[in-house]
């Protein structure tokens, strides 16, 4: 409760609870974990306190590069179905992208929390 009240963030149960719930677990905890972990517990709810606890920095959330990923990719596809790109540079775009992500892994496993 007091970690609540110390980012202004009021101590409804729920809110209790999930906080509880991902300070037991002692890792990086997913929307999943949590849906997994509280049954009786509404995915919106999990969902809508999570956003809150992001917008008071109390919680952190990680980007993984996924999206990024995709729409080079998506990039490639379309200018190859244009005529613009060759199988080729779809290949080096899907080598680069996989590359940048195994970089982005290794920069999230080695940052301190």
């Amino acid at each position: 409760m007091h970690k609540l009240s110390l980012r202004d963030i009021k101590p409804t149960a729920m809110r209790l609870l999930i906080l509880r719930t991902m300070m037991e677990m002692k890792r990086a905890v997913s929307v999943t974990d949590l849906e997994d972990k509280l049954d009786t517990v509404d995915k919106s709810t999990i969902f809508r306190t999570l956003t809150l606890f992001l917008s008071h920095h109390l919680i952190h959330g990680v980007d993984d590069g996924r999206v990024g990923a995709i729409t080079v990719k998506v990039l490639v596809l379309l200018a190859g179905a244009c005529g613009f790109a060759t199988l080729w540079a779809a290949v080096f775009a899907d080598v680069g992208v996989a590359l940048l992500v195994v970089l982005n892994s290794v920069r999230i496993l080695r940052k301190k929390f």
